[in-house]
């Protein structure tokens, strides 16, 4: 009898245990604690780097650059790479927090704790075991061009091989990794965009009625899209200091 009953609990509790949102459906739907709370329950690189992903959604989402919440994600996406060292997005998502972080610090300090240098030894990592990843090549092509944008040309090459060629080319390889994905194009929008708007007007308008007639695949991207919509229409109404103030918080820039 107790046997029964035993047998009866279980077949009861199978369904409502199936029904427990992953960690990655949790970041889909735009649930960032909850993912970051199912990514860490997992005690594994998966949901480690869930866990990063969504404290990296979370920080970017925020009313105003929040560095302990990019440091927390930091955390997360080093545990998820010393858990999988090969995991593309593990190294993606900590060279993105360094970037982030490096935005609010500023160029000197960042430089002080070569938060550049590590953030293209993971990518280069990233990129060796996971060649066509276009997060992976999307994130090279921002770094050289975020480089670039911060230093200079002449000091960009010097210091780290940075350059704009080598970022757009990356940028290129990820829309061919991912042709539908809104993702890599609106990165290619906030990088070209913060280098120079009027020479590479093209690219952006471009790029950014990809993103606005793009299908968007979770919470995240439905803002992102919305956010490039609002960039289109001060792109089309030539509002140029609305557009770049935009930008320029879009990318986690201090006020």
């Amino acid at each position: 009898m107790k046997l029964r009953w035993l047998l009866a609990a279980l077949l009861l509790a199978a369904p409502s245990l199936a029904q427990t949102p992953s960690a990655r459906a949790l970041y889909i739907a735009g649930h960032y604690d909850a993912a970051i709370r199912a990514g860490l329950a997992q005690h594994d690189g998966e949901g480690l780097t869930e866990a990063a992903r969504s404290a990296l959604a979370k920080a970017r989402l925020g009313k105003s650059p929040c560095l302990s919440c990019l440091k927390l994600a930091e955390s997360y996406a080093r545990a998820a790479v010393a858990a999988d060292p090969k995991s593309a997005l593990a190294r993606v998502y900590l060279a993105a927090a360094l970037g982030y972080e490096a935005r609010i610090i500023g160029i000197m300090e960042a430089e002080a704790k070569g938060f550049a240098g590590e953030a293209k030894d993971n990518l280069k990592i990233a990129l060796r075991y996971h060649p066509h990843n276009g997060f992976a090549l999307a994130a090279m092509g921002g770094w050289n061009i975020g480089v670039v944008a911060g230093g200079g040309a002449f000091l960009a090459d010097l210091m780290y091989g940075a350059s704009t060629d080598d970022g757009i080319a990356y940028y290129h390889k990820a829309f061919a990794a991912d042709p539908t994905s809104i993702v890599p194009r609106f990165e290619y929008v906030l990088s070209l965009s913060s280098l120079d708007r009027e020479s590479y007007a093209p690219q952006i308008e471009k790029a950014l009625e990809f993103v606005v007639n793009g299908t968007a695949h979770t919470a995240y991207e439905k803002i992102m899209q919305e956010q490039g919509r609002q960039l289109l229409t001060l792109w089309k109404a030539a509002q140029w200091s609305a557009y770049q103030q935009l930008v320029h918080h879009i990318q986690g820039y201090p006020d």
